[in-house]
């Protein structure tokens, strides 16, 4: 106003043609709809600085201290938000300094958070070194309150067939230990999920072997479920079937924590070939295994995912026999009516089509 705005150096800002001007050499265009930020640049330095500062850090620490320091809160919260800037060769001797320390990082209650994130970002080959730093203690930390849950990531992320194979090691033998472990049946659960049948043949064998104790058993049970929706083995499928029909399966089917694999087996359609018997146990008793909490579960399943001619014999003896009111006044035999309704509507409309 005053007319200060000529004292300003020219050397900084020079007339332009086409609406430019020119700031410290740069030509900026006055027609850009974007903000003018002359700071970006010290910015981004500076948290390069921040970032780089932070890593040497870490890297200059003692071993020893290093993990004292990740196992307090504050210091693995600090480590975690800066992992990813580590570039591979940082991570390589980060992981070197860890080194046996790892195990109990992992177990502890602030350390498992770094480990975690730590698994995540490592290339296959990283993880194979710490994975071989695992073995002797990898069946403790998978029944440990906070080790089993960085190694569930493990389990979930790993994608080479040596690191599978290491992992399968170490669980081999150990298959009974872990499935009736309240922490340790996820290890089991999670490598089922992740794995093939023929990555994991062995581990499947075991477990068929321990169907006596683990059916029965409410961590074990989950592992057999997860064996059962998890494999295209015929043969597995057969052995599960073959046990629970020429033992008792009327017991199996009210069993609170055994009816859940029973459902398993009916719902997976690569198992239908093998359960006609129990099939045929609960057509005969379809009224009584109605009227039960856990059995009327398996009644509900074998009339919507089981073989049609089954689901209409059910209808039929319920309409001959005048057991429809005795199944809707009741609080799990109304359930049972409902699904069969629904799966008699679908079939219904199934026929309409083919016959158009």
């Amino acid at each position: 106003h005053n007319g200060n705005i000529n004292s300003i150096n020219n050397n900084n800002i020079n007339n332009c043609n086409n609406n430019n001007f020119a700031f410290n050499g740069k030509i900026i265009n006055m027609n850009s709809n974007l903000p003018i930020n002359i700071h970006n640049n010290k910015n981004n330095h500076l948290n390069d600085y921040n970032h780089n500062s932070s890593i040497n850090k870490l890297l200059n620490m003692t071993d020893y201290a290093l993990y004292n320091y990740l196992i307090t809160q504050k210091g693995s919260r600090e480590a975690q938000n800066i992992l990813s800037n580590f570039n591979q060769k940082e991570l390589d001797l980060l992981i070197d300094k860890l080194n046996h320390f790892i195990p109990d990082i992992t177990k502890d209650k602030y350390g498992n958070y770094f480990t975690h994130k730590l698994f995540k970002i490592c290339v296959p080959s990283q993880r194979i070194k710490i994975i071989k730093n695992l073995k002797d203690r990898f069946i403790e930390l998978s029944m440990s309150t906070f080790g089993t849950h960085p190694l569930q990531c493990l389990i979930e992320i790993i994608k080479s067939n040596e690191e599978k194979k290491l992992i399968l090691n170490y669980i081999i033998g150990n298959e009974s230990i872990l499935s009736f472990d309240q922490q340790g049946t996820h290890i089991l659960q999670k490598f089922i999920s992740n794995t093939k049948d023929e990555e994991r043949y062995e581990l499947n064998i075991n477990i068929v072997n321990l169907i006596d104790k683990l059916i029965l058993d409410v961590s074990g049970v989950c592992v057999l479920i997860k064996l059962i929706k998890h494999t295209k083995d015929e043969l597995i499928l057969k052995k599960i079937a073959k046990y629970i029909t020429d033992n008792e399966p009327l017991f199996f089917i009210q069993h609170p924590y055994a009816n859940y694999a029973v459902q398993r087996l009916i719902i997976n359609s690569n198992a239908h070939s093998y359960i006609n018997k129990i099939a045929e146990i609960i057509e005969d008793n379809y009224l009584s295994l109605s009227l039960q909490k856990f059995s009327s579960n398996v009644v509900e399943n074998c009339i919507k995912y089981g073989d049609y001619k089954n689901v209409k014999k059910i209808y039929n003896n319920i309409i001959e026999h005048e057991k429809l009111e005795t199944l809707l006044n009741n609080s799990y035999g109304n359930y049972v009516i409902e699904r069969l309704l629904e799966r008699l509507n679908t079939e219904d409309k199934k026929d309409r089509k083919s016959t158009r």
